[in-house]
């Protein structure tokens, strides 16, 4: 239609929903590394199975009991986590297999949209520009 690029498969046409909150994909054996770089900011967790810190230390913890669980609950995650005021929000990758591929699509969509305004210098790794 006109204005609208062609899409090549479902959901590449409208942008999903990203939290207003920097987001930042952890792998599931890197959280200690990840938790320790980042400068004293309000941050978030969503992990898969564990906690990952104590809850002192964080102004917003979710853990989801299984890739089912995740995917149910990833978006209203997303909302609790802006809702509590968290500024980086720290969510654990799944593998890409079965319903991992959707967890992961979805994760990698906010990613890659959520709030830039947020200094990506206050974090190092694989997602930080210098």
């Amino acid at each position: 239609s006109e204005g609208h690029p062609s899409v090549s498969s479902p959901g590449q046409k409208h942008p999903h929903y990203a939290p207003a909150l920097k987001m930042i994909l952890v792998e599931p054996d890197q959280w200690q590394v990840a938790l320790q770089e980042t400068q004293a900011m309000q941050l978030g967790v969503i992990s898969l199975h564990k906690a990952v810190a104590t809850s002192s230390d964080l102004l917003y913890c979710r853990v989801m009991t299984d890739l089912s669980d995740y995917a149910k609950n990833l978006f209203s995650a997303f909302y609790e986590a802006e809702s509590a005021g968290v500024q980086i929000l720290f969510v654990e990758k799944v593998p890409k297999e079965g319903l991992g591929v959707a967890i992961m699509d979805r994760l990698e969509r906010a990613a890659r949209c959520s709030a830039s305004e947020i200094p990506l210098h206050t974090v190092r790794g694989e997602l930080v520009e210098p």
